[in-house]
């Protein structure tokens, strides 16, 4: 009843790439958005999928990883900020409405415009579960890559059940009422209810949406592929990354 995130063995075990067994598997709390299953929480540490994802991530990439650069993160949790803090030590959390319990975090920063953040800074920049509410995402895309160092990358992750084939490249707003989808899953009625007209975009996104933010941007676009041992769901990371040569884009 452990995870990546807190047990060794099965980490060790995810990344050789070997079952965990059934007693690792289909074990937590379930998280509903409607009928379908789209998170599950650990029982032991209560991390989520896309936590696990990013440890999987980080590890395997650790090899590759520039050690000396510095991290833009954008409203993220303390495990997050944890899991990067293992292999960057020069980061700058930024966040629009709340400081997610980081006395360091820099509020009231729209990552669609950021002029007191200089170009050429980051080599990598992290938002999970940020661009969700946020319209104008192709905007946040291409800010974000104003300030990534030649090479650098954003990596960003879309909850799934936002995606809407319909939607071809396009976007939607379906109300401006979205708090913590699914909303259930974090507090009673009461919490729900009183922030119900915070004015937060509830947003579904087009399959060929974030593919087209890069490109709009001059980044490179591309995709990565997890899958968590403990739900067997799936998380797409969508990436961003600034080429070393812009010209080549043109």
């Amino acid at each position: 009843m452990s995870c990546i995130l807190c047990a060794s063995n099965v980490r060790d075990s995810v990344l050789e790439g070997l079952s965990v067994g059934p007693e690792y598997r289909d074990i937590g709390r379930p998280i509903l958005y409607g009928d379908e299953l789209v998170d599950v929480a650990c029982p032991s540490c209560g991390s989520r999928v896309r936590q696990r994802a990013l440890a999987q991530l980080l590890a395997r990439a650790e090899p590759f990883l520039d050690r000396s650069t510095e991290v833009l993160l954008v409203s993220a949790s303390a495990p997050e900020r944890l899991l990067v803090s293992k292999y960057w030590r020069r980061t700058l959390h930024v966040s629009l409405l709340a400081d997610w319990k980081d006395p360091d975090c820099l509020t009231n920063v729209d990552i669609t415009d950021m002029p007191q953040i200089e170009a050429n800074r980051f080599g990598l920049a992290l938002a999970l579960c940020v661009l969700d509410y946020i319209p104008k995402a192709g905007r946040a895309v291409a800010e974000v890559g104003r300030t990534l160092k030649l090479g650098g990358t954003f990596i960003y992750w879309i909850q799934p059940y936002r995606i809407d084939h319909r939607l071809g490249s396009g976007t939607k707003v379906r109300s401006w009422q979205a708090y913590r989808d699914p909303d259930h899953v974090y507090g009673n009625a009461g919490e729900s209810r009183a922030c119900a007209g915070s004015s937060i975009p509830d947003c579904r996104f087009g399959p060929g949406a974030m593919a087209g933010w890069a490109k709009g941007a001059g980044l490179i676009p591309g995709i990565v592929r997890i899958r968590d041992h403990l739900s067997e769901l799936s998380t797409v990371f969508h990436t961003a990354k600034k080429p070393h040569d812009p010209g080549l884009l043109r």
